[in-house]
């Protein structure tokens, strides 16, 4: 008897979905974010999404140059024989992929896109989303340097800008994840305005002029 009932437990209280976090940071943002939607994913349903954070393990042989990159050399980063390692976790165990990662030079940081070519998200390429973070208002070719380690486009994208509150948005983006797996409703379609039909106004008589004789 209490076997079943905790057999019933776990299945009436489990997670809808299960979705896996990928990211790459060094400051601390992209940290920041991923730990945002982790939450924010877990509220979008009565049971939640339940989200797995794994961040990418990177080192280089000089790592006073590797830790610098976070105060001010980001060029140091790609410079510096610096590798990351291929997680442990397989994509193919969950419902949906999300990537992150810093904006460096304008796209995804060259480390982190060798890792990524080097794993398997075929069994969610409908599944996958990217966030970046970045100081400025756009994330370059992040997204789509994904797409070239990949073959794979994202489902949905975000940029979290640093210094930002983005609650809302990533509110929003967990929201589009949680539709994508069909665990939340579709936004409703707004219906069109009724055309309201403007009376025909009769064009006046035509009066003819005739000369008095």
């Amino acid at each position: 008897m209490l076997s079943f009932i905790v057999f019933l437990t776990t299945v009436l209280f489990a997670a809808d979905k299960k979705v896996l976090i990928v990211y790459l940071s060094q400051t601390g943002e992209t940290e920041k974010t991923a730990n945002q939607l982790k939450e924010s994913l877990s509220k979008v349903t009565e049971n939640g999404i339940e989200s797995t954070l794994v961040s990418l393990d990177c080192h280089t042989e000089d790592e006073t140059a590797f830790k610098k990159i976070a105060l001010y050399a980001k060029s140091a980063f790609r410079a510096a024989t610096a590798v990351c390692t291929k997680p442990t976790e397989n994509p193919s165990d969950y419902d949906a992929v999300i990537v992150g990662g810093p904006v460096w030079w304008w796209t995804m940081p060259k480390q982190e896109q060798n890792v990524l070519g080097e794993m398997d998200f075929s069994a969610v390429k409908d599944h996958v989303f990217t966030f970046a973070t970045a100081g400025g208002k756009t994330p370059g070719s992040f997204h789509n340097a994904f797409t070239t380690a990949t073959g794979i486009t994202p489902s949905g994208t975000f940029l979290a800008r640093n210094g930002v509150d983005v609650t809302d948005e990533i509110a929003q983006f967990a929201k589009k994840i949680g539709q994508n797996l069909g665990v939340v409703a579709a936004d409703p379609v707004p219906e069109p305005e009724p055309v309201v039909e403007q009376e025909s106004v009769p064009e006046p008589p035509v009066v003819e002029n005739k000369e008095e004789i």
